[in-house]
């Protein structure tokens, strides 16, 4: 998806700056994309979520006390379609692409004195549904809304999910969940986004 990183990114500044913007939140680490990348220990193979950048280097997202909070985002699946012809004018040719993304969010109930509950209902009420039109001219998007989707609360479940390890390393204090999303932007596909550059 075109300027996904982007939006992303908008999505951690706007959650910093307005639910979560206390100090036990702002000693956090609000990463951005990850991908799924296996790596051994010994003779186990394992999956692990990691921040790979476009040199090949990779930081893995493990659970690290030094921060109380922790999230990151995943891509899995898009769409792209054509927009129908009555919504288009001029020399435009609009397309709409739709991301299915997961938001992996980490936790230490000890130090942020909260539930799960209340982290989400935070996610819920600081994730902006519809990105500016500064923003959409800045990134030559036509439109970029955010649709929140469903929450897994099963812990392990979630960690499963992620951590394709043998052991599943929560405490019981540690607040672990995932968060569906969705992204849906418009661009015109006549507009060069980066790769033209």
């Amino acid at each position: 998806m075109a300027k996904e990183a982007e939006i992303v990114a908008q999505i951690n500044t706007d959650l910093k700056t307005i639910q979560f913007n206390s100090k036990k939140f702002q000693k956090g680490r609000f990463s951005g994309i990850a991908e799924l990348i296996v790596r051994k220990d010994g003779d186990q193979r394992q999956t692990v979520p990691a921040i790979v950048d476009n040199t090949g280097n990779s930081t893995v997202l493990i659970i690290d006390d030094k921060f109380p909070f922790e999230l990151y985002h995943r891509h899995i699946s898009s769409t792209v379609e054509l927009v129908d012809d009555e919504e288009q004018f001029g020399d435009r040719m609009l397309r709409q692409e739709t991301a299915s993304m997961l938001m992996v969010v980490m936790g230490d109930r000890k130090e942020l004195k909260l539930t799960k509950e209340e982290i989400i209902t935070g996610i819920m009420l600081g994730m902006p549904l519809e990105l500016g039109s500064s923003f959409l001219a800045t990134n030559s998007l036509d439109n970029a809304t955010i649709i929140p989707g469903e929450q897994n609360l099963n812990k392990e479940d979630a960690w499963n999910a992620e951590y394709n390890t043998t052991d599943v390393m929560l405490k019981p204090e540690t607040i672990f969940f995932t968060f569906a999303y969705s992204i849906e932007t418009r661009a015109n596909a006549l507009n060069c986004i980066d790769i033209c550059a």
